[in-house]
């Protein structure tokens, strides 16, 4: 049965995905607390229970249609958390340039997702699984600001940008080569909010263009606050230098 956007379901899902990300991150927080192994092994975690839920995801596709469909392959926007994420998880030493980026994709798609499902509510394994997946997403996100493992740069933002880039040039690929496929809005438009219509009036090129630039947009007014703090943090030490130095 298809579940209503805003219906009793999703408001369900809603409220135990909320739910399961306050506990998740709060018992998280508890078990890594000044523990750099512990922080490794709970992303180690989260991302394998990510990619097991992909899997599953997969696998039930596959018995349900007798094939993957397009809609199932694994360049949405939400998937990329399958190829940034394993950087944090896995590598050594935490990879500066990427933490924005592997945060920003784990909490801005996350909680759109599970706020807005307009393309996950068949209902059944497809929708709970689809809210399972976004909420660890979120949590991984939470997780690289919480741990204190990451600190901010300005320049971490251009870095994101450049992300993007990557990001919608293997989404404009996918959607080439897989006719009607729609990863990251970029493809037909169907899955945006009057995408098709835009592309219909404006052309492809102004479509993909306005769609960059407002996740450029979202992601800015997300590192806003860490840029401003920033900025504020560096100008009171550099005027405690100069009152050191006076004295």
């Amino acid at each position: 049965m298809e579940y209503t956007l805003f219906g009793k379901e999703h408001i369900i899902l809603l409220i135990i995905s909320i739910a399961f990300i306050i506990i998740s991150n709060t018992l998280l927080n508890k078990f890594t607390r000044q523990s750099e192994k512990r922080i490794k092994i709970s992303f180690i975690i989260i991302y394998s229970l990510i990619l097991l839920s992909e899997i599953a995801k997969q696998i039930h596709g596959y018995i349900t249609y007798g094939e993957v469909s397009i809609g199932y392959y694994p360049f949405h926007i939400c998937s990329y958390a399958l190829y940034f994420f394993p950087f944090v998880a896995f590598k050594k030493q935490y990879p500066k340039r990427l933490m924005l980026t592997a945060t920003i994709l784990g909490i801005i798609p996350g909680l759109v997702t599970i706020f807005y499902p307009s393309n996950v509510l068949q209902g059944g394994f497809v929708t709970a699984n689809s809210f399972f997946y976004h909420s660890l997403m979120i949590i991984f996100g939470i997780q690289i600001l919480s741990s204190g493992i990451y600190h901010y740069r300005p320049k971490d933002f251009i870095y994101t940008l450049l992300s993007i880039v990557v990001i919608f040039s293997i989404a404009l690929t996918a959607n080439t080569i897989f006719k009607g496929a729609d990863f990251a809005f970029i493809g037909t438009g169907g899955s945006a909010p009057y995408g098709e219509w835009f592309i219909s009036k404006f052309g492809k090129a102004l479509y993909v263009t306005t769609v960059y630039s407002l996740f450029s947009f979202i992601v800015f007014l997300f590192q806003l606050p860490y840029m401003i703090g920033y900025v504020i943090k560096n100008k009171t030490l550099h005027t405690i230098r100069l009152r050191n130095n006076s004295i």
